[in-house]
């Protein structure tokens, strides 16, 4: 699960707040990461959120894009929400197909992304 904000917006510090708390909780579930745009803006120039914060899931070799109400992900049972069987499913969009490849494709390596980690 990625989640980019930016300092720049409202909500940012409640939003990444949040998402922390949620890292201490499913970090034996889940492999979470947050960027802040203003700092890591090639992770952003990748994903070119429309609206921050943003979030993306990687899941079954897709990148799942959040296009809920951010709103509903400021607590934890928002996230733990999304996150729940297949809700992901009724609340993302898919950004990109093959994240192997797209991964692939950005950080400039062959093979198996899963195979470099």
């Amino acid at each position: 699960l990625l989640a980019l904000s930016s300092r720049q917006h409202k909500g940012t510090l409640e939003f990444n707040r949040e998402f922390t708390k949620l890292a201490d909780t499913v970090y034996r579930q889940f492999s979470l990461a947050l960027a802040d745009c203003h700092f890591e803006r090639e992770v952003c120039v990748v994903f070119e959120p429309s609206e921050f914060p943003a979030l993306y899931l990687f899941k079954d070799n897709k990148v799942f894009q959040y296009s809920g109400s951010m709103q509903d992900l400021f607590t934890q049972e928002g996230f733990l929400d999304y996150l729940s069987s297949d809700n992901y499913l009724r609340q993302s969009k898919v950004l990109f197909d093959n994240a192997d490849e797209k991964i692939k494709q950005i950080m400039g390596i062959g093979g198996s992304f899963s195979d470099q980690m």
